[in-house]
């Protein structure tokens, strides 16, 4: 009878623990069963801090995971990606995830090149692991204005394109030239790569009687003191000899610098004669005309663009003349109608629709 009753004793003890255990267990605000990686089998509870949910650190790939915080400073919590919030606007966005791993939102970025650069600018841009955004100088980013006698170069990252007076070039024709002083004197002060050097007693030897005049091998009698041989001008005119200056006579368009030959006078270049000719850099836009010329329209800098943007319209830079190139959302300028650099949209132009800018904090 004693040894009956201790049995009962002792089952009544184990069932008491055994409530306990349970209780216990139901009220503590951690993870369920202490695993080495508590985190990947949470049940939900919210005190596990192992890990796998807590921790922020570097992947494959050069990326960075870091917890998406709510008030008070805790990760949010989520049940797969569209219950995160969305990666903050930036310039560095697109190169931003938003997940969900192990209940927790998280914000993982890609570091590199970021997806606006301005061509040209000697600068590139970067972007962190963390989302951060940086420029850095970038030599191999020069500015090539198509001229082979105005290579790009870069100096401490400001842009640099500086005439190479009497250095060799080629043609569109691959036809070796060399650069000299453009002669039209509509537009003074540009360097173009010349057919002969002037400096050369023997540039045009090759043709007997030949000078080489503003970089053209012309006739001697393009350097007399006689008006002949079909000039329309002393000197200038005629197809032969090269074109008078404004206000000297002409017959044909062709006599003229200007290409505009009115009553038989060369006129001189204006933005609205329907002629490319003096500064401009296509037909009446560019240069020194205040009409900025448009997408595909020649271009010698950024300046001569509506959006602002002048880059070489094939892999042939240098040889080809460069265009102006339509409005993007990367390529690092404000225009068509973003409110800021390649993001915003003010609905002004129909452009594209470019993400929307960083919120200031």
């Amino acid at each position: 009878m004693r040894r009956s009753m201790s049995s009962r004793a002792l089952i009544r003890a184990a069932a008491v623990l055994a409530a306990a255990t349970v209780l216990a267990a139901l009220a503590a605000p951690a993870c369920i069963v202490d695993w080495t990686d508590d985190c990947s089998h949470d049940l939900g509870y919210p005190g596990c801090k192992g890990a796998a949910a807590a921790s922020a650190g570097t992947g494959a790939g050069g990326s960075t995971s870091t917890g998406m915080t709510g008030g008070g400073g805790s990760a949010s919590m989520c049940t797969d990606a569209s219950t995160c919030p969305p990666v903050p606007a930036g310039p560095c966005a697109a190169l931003g995830t938003s997940a969900c791993v192990h209940g927790k939102c998280t914000l993982t970025y890609t570091a590199g090149d970021a997806p606006s650069q301005k061509y040209g600018s000697c600068k590139q841009n970067l972007c962190a692991a963390d989302g951060g955004f940086s420029t850095v100088n970038d030599a191999g980013n020069a500015f090539d204005d198509g001229n082979p006698c105005t290579p790009g170069t870069c100096a401490n990252g400001v842009p640099l394109n500086t005439p190479m007076l009497g250095a060799t070039c080629l043609f569109p024709s691959l036809v070796q030239g060399i650069c000299e002083q453009n002669p039209d004197p509509t537009n003074p002060g540009s360097t173009l790569c010349a057919a002969c050097d002037p400096a050369s007693t023997t540039a045009c030897s090759t043709t007997p009687g030949l000078l080489c005049i503003g970089g053209q091998c012309v006739p001697s009698h393009c350097n007399d003191t006689t008006t002949d041989n079909g000039e329309t001008d002393l000197n200038c005119g005629g197809g032969l000899c090269l074109p008078c200056d404004t206000g000297q006579v002409c017959v044909q368009p062709r006599d003229c610098f200007s290409n505009v030959c009115t009553g038989g006078t060369c006129q001189a270049p204006s933005c609205t004669d329907n002629i490319q000719n003096g500064t401009e850099t296509d037909v009446d836009c560019g240069g020194l005309c205040p009409q900025k010329c448009a997408a595909t329209l020649k271009c010698l800098k950024p300046s001569d663009c509506t959006s602002g943007v002048c880059a070489p319209s094939s892999p042939d830079a240098g040889l080809v003349p460069d265009q102006c190139q339509a409005p993007t959302c990367t390529d690092g300028v404000k225009n068509g109608s973003e409110t800021m650099v390649d993001c915003g949209n003010d609905g002004s132009d129909a452009g594209p629709a470019c993400p929307p800018c960083a919120t200031a904090m």
